[in-house]
């Protein structure tokens, strides 16, 4: 028995060794995400569109509803031409993660320069959902100005 056990134990050794080994791990969702910021950073809608499946979809959640926002690889990447056209000068970061393997939530606090030559940035709690290295879904929930003074209880 132990004979039988050994021999399957090698076998699949071996098995792996022709093939090459062990696949690579894919990244975690939040290194995913990270990577998508990022090309949102550079304001590179074709790398964004790299990094999202076919079927994408993209969800704003507010007073307990749901709208689709994008739908599609092809959408989000015509979506973030005209956005970044339109916003030459924002920019993205991530605060508060927390990642899993299929699943990555934080907040993001986007922000940009006016033409009034103030700087004004909100946040918004994001969660991607993200499967064999590609983002399937992204739900974003209102964003939020930042807070002026400390909560009560933090004072």
């Amino acid at each position: 028995m132990r004979k039988r056990w050994l021999a399957h134990v090698w076998m699949a050794l071996l098995g792996a060794l022709i093939a090459g080994g062990p696949a690579a791990a894919e990244p975690s969702a939040l290194a995913t995400a990270e990577r998508l910021l990022a090309a949102f950073n550079q304001h590179d809608p074709d790398a964004m569109a790299a990094l999202v499946s076919e079927d994408f979809e993209l969800y704003y959640v507010s007073e307990g509803k749901t709208e689709l926002g994008a739908q599609g690889r092809e959408d989000l990447r015509a979506q973030m031409v005209g956005y970044f056209a339109e916003r030459p000068t924002v920019r993205s970061e991530i605060e508060d993660r927390i990642d899993g393997p299929r699943f990555a939530s934080f907040r993001e606090r986007a922000g940009s320069l006016h033409a009034d030559g103030s700087h004004r940035s909100a946040s918004s709690l994001a969660v991607y959902e993200v499967v064999d290295g590609l983002i399937i879904r992204v739900w974003y929930y209102p964003a939020e100005a930042p807070r002026k003074t400390p909560p009560a209880d933090q004072q």
